[in-house]
């Protein structure tokens, strides 16, 4: 028996927002091993670019941005964010 699940982008994106942060890491990484597995014989892998990292970190800020807004424990600290990190002598 075979289930054939339709669902929108939005959709979607929707409950990958509601998923733990460590469920979304693993969702990325799947999909990752999913779009560049044997099965789809892509014809190419991206070597790291130099702005690699910055990428990462904005698609994390993007992904984790709805967390951030509505999660009532994390917006607690946002109250923090215009506090210096490092502390002076």
């Amino acid at each position: 028996m075979t289930l054939k699940l339709e669902i929108g982008y939005e959709q979607l994106l929707h409950l990958f927002r509601q998923l733990p942060p460590k469920q979304k890491r693993q969702f990325l990484k799947d999909i990752e091993k999913e779009a560049l597995g044997a099965d789809n014989q892509v014809d190419f892998v991206q070597e790291p670019s130099a702005d690699y990292a910055k990428t990462d970190m904005e698609m994390a800020a993007s992904l984790l941005l709805d967390d951030y807004l509505h999660d009532e424990e994390l917006t607690a600290f946002t109250a923090l964010d215009a506090e210096p990190f490092h502390e002076t002598r």
